[in-house]
């Protein structure tokens, strides 16, 4: 941005202006005229420097009214980032929730759909072998009976009615122990079912608590970082320190010449400019127009690095590639802070 247009804007440089002036009228004044005595011009004096519309002590506390303005709603937008990270961990945890139930429940059904084949294909296995023994058991069966019924009752058919007896009891423990084998395949694959679904669940919960921690953690550390800066921000706006005025100096009062002293006096050469007064006079104005400036310049630059500490721009005083000129908006924002 260019300072030097935006020095203007500081209420005192209309006494910048005013010296100008009187720096003006001094270099038109004509020399006096060749020859006889030196004819004193009548200069108006200006007006005095209206005095300063409010003290230091008034500044400061416009200042640190300033910066508790800032502060409160630097505060009150932390806390609206705070509660709105809030809200957001608590929809994307929601979300989180719901898609790692919908994963469980599809591992759920395909780990139960595998271990029910696997049980399946175990009683299978079983059923096959139990057929075997029952089948043989059901032919030892069939020839004893036929034993029995071919023979007159005697110690022969007595020992057939034993076997036959005995092929029955082996049939009924045989179909007992293959039920019994299946009844505990079945028992397995329920209590196998139950351990894997409470285990899927319970990680599913661990997975959504590990989220949740994570987002909220992420969540404490922008909101710290944002206190931070806020504290940054605030810490480095100290109000501005306004020169006290000290004592004015004495002034030594000068006896005026005499007018036969003056009479004396050899007039100025033609072209020159009311003499060495006049030159001293406004070498004086223009060492005071150049520490007003310097003085309005100083403040003015501070109140802008103020301003684009608050907005966040990049200063340059001179003109930088890939930078915008924000004269005009730094123009804004100094007219508003100078307003009184």
């Amino acid at each position: 941005m260019r300072l030097a247009d935006l020095a203007p804007l500081h209420p005192g440089w209309s006494d910048v202006r005013r010296l100008d002036a009187m720096a003006a009228h001094v270099a038109a004044l004509r020399p006096a005229p060749a020859g006889g005595a030196p004819q004193l011009l009548e200069v108006r004096m200006p007006p005095p420097l209206p005095p300063a519309s409010e003290s230091a002590d008034d500044v400061v506390r416009t200042e640190q009214a300033l910066i508790r303005h800032i502060a409160e709603p630097a505060s009150a937008r932390v806390d609206s980032l705070q509660n709105t990270l809030t809200a957001r961990i608590e929809r994307e945890a929601a979300a989180e929730r719901a898609r790692v139930e919908l994963r469980t429940e599809e591992e759920v059904r395909r780990l139960r759909q595998q271990m029910t084949a696997e049980a399946r294909a175990q009683q299978e296995r079983i059923r096959r072998e139990a057929h075997v023994r029952l089948r043989d058991l059901g032919l030892k069966e069939i020839a004893c009976q036929s034993q029995v019924d071919a023979l007159y009752p005697s110690e022969a058919r007595a020992e057939a009615q034993q076997k036959l007896q005995a092929t029955r009891k082996g049939m009924r423990e045989a179909q007992e122990a293959r039920d019994a084998a299946l009844a505990q395949v079945e028992a397995s694959l329920r209590e196998r079912i139950a351990g894997m679904e409470a285990g899927e669940r319970a990680e599913a919960a661990r997975e959504v608590a590990r989220f949740r921690a994570d987002q909220e953690d992420q969540a404490r550390r922008i909101v710290e970082d944002s206190k931070s800066v806020v504290r940054f921000v605030l810490g480095s706006l100290d109000p501005l320190k306004v020169p006290r005025p000290g004592a004015p100096a004495a002034v030594r009062a000068r006896p005026l010449p005499s007018p036969a002293r003056a009479a004396s006096q050899p007039a100025p050469a033609q072209g020159t400019i009311l003499g060495e007064a006049g030159r001293r006079s406004a070498d004086e104005l223009w060492a005071l127009r150049r520490r007003l400036v310097g003085a309005i310049t100083a403040e003015v630059r501070l109140r802008l690095e103020r301003i684009a500490l608050q907005k966040h721009w990049r200063l340059a005083w001179t003109p930088a590639p890939g930078l915008p000129d924000l004269t005009r908006e730094a123009a804004e924002a100094l007219r508003r802070e100078l307003s009184p």
